[in-house]
């Protein structure tokens, strides 16, 4: 099994909010002491296609299926919606044209002085 770490530092983001993603947007941000990390593991046990993003800080999971004639599809099990987590991977996937169907399990978490949720994580 491949794994593969990324880390990035974080940010406070003062005005603006979520809306900043789209481009004609601004807003107002500085930098944090505290970082956020990415894990991506090649994992075979998955179905081919198979993408499970996890975030174990905040008990979360969703699934996604990309096939390269059919896309990118959101499984009707996830509880409930992350756009952020589904824009990033369709971007990444349109970005990274993979050959073949990918079987990814992703685990994204932050250090967790950055929330202010601190006592129930």
């Amino acid at each position: 099994m491949l794994t593969t770490q990324a880390s990035a530092p974080g940010k406070v983001l003062l005005a603006g909010g979520y809306l900043v993603l789209e481009r004609q947007n601004s807003g107002l941000v500085v930098a944090a002491n505290r970082r956020f990390y990415s894990t991506i593991e090649d994992d075979a046990i998955l179905d081919q296609g198979c993408i499970v993003v996890e975030s174990p800080q905040f008990h979360s999971s969703w699934k996604y299926t990309y096939q390269n004639d059919e896309g990118f599809i959101p499984s009707l099990e996830n509880a409930n919606i992350n756009d952020f987590v589904e824009k990033t991977l369709r971007v990444c996937l349109m970005y990274l044209q993979p050959q073949a169907p990918p079987q990814l399990r992703i685990t994204i978490q932050a250090d967790n002085e950055f929330y202010s949720l601190l006592p129930h994580l």
